[in-house]
């Protein structure tokens, strides 16, 4: 499934942490490179939380893929700083931003889906994988229950 493609509106809205882009009935979230850095981590909470409030209204649109631009991989994995630490604040409950929003979402899963990139995508209504993904919870093996919603949302 190709998530990007000419005639595109690319839509930023003054996020950093990812893009909008929308087209045809379909908006395309792409999750943007980070550090893991406690500071981008809230962006991205924020930001998902501001998209989903603005295409709520937008009844043309009819689903929404989720993509990263990190190449061989899809959000956080283990050895990313943030990766697993909960804050006790809900800020980094990702996986729920994803779920409250009121499209279908459809993760587009490249290379190695970890830790709460797993998690995010489970949030997904549909996850479609390329052939090569790996899944793993590394966080289980370290000993920590993961903590947005991973444990619950598994097939």
């Amino acid at each position: 499934m190709q998530a990007h493609g000419q005639g595109s509106a690319q839509r930023t809205m003054g996020f950093t942490a990812i893009s909008y882009e929308r087209r045809e009935g379909q908006g395309v979230i792409t999750l943007k490179p980070h550090s893991g850095q406690a500071e981008r981590l809230a962006n991205l909470h924020y930001e998902l939380g501001q998209l989903a409030e603005e295409v709520a209204w937008d009844r043309k649109l009819r689903v929404m893929l989720l993509t990263s631009s990190k190449p061989g991989g899809f959000c956080f994995g283990p050895g990313t700083p943030g990766w697993q630490e909960n804050d006790g604040k809900g800020r980094w409950a990702l996986a729920e931003r994803i779920a409250r929003f009121d499209k279908p979402v459809v993760a587009v899963l490249e290379g190695d889906v970890f830790a709460q990139g797993l998690e995010m995508a489970l949030a997904c209504d549909v996850r479609i994988a390329a052939q090569k993904c790996r899944f793993s919870m590394p966080q289980v093996a370290a000993g920590l229950m993961p903590f947005d919603g991973g444990s619950q949302r598994l097939p």
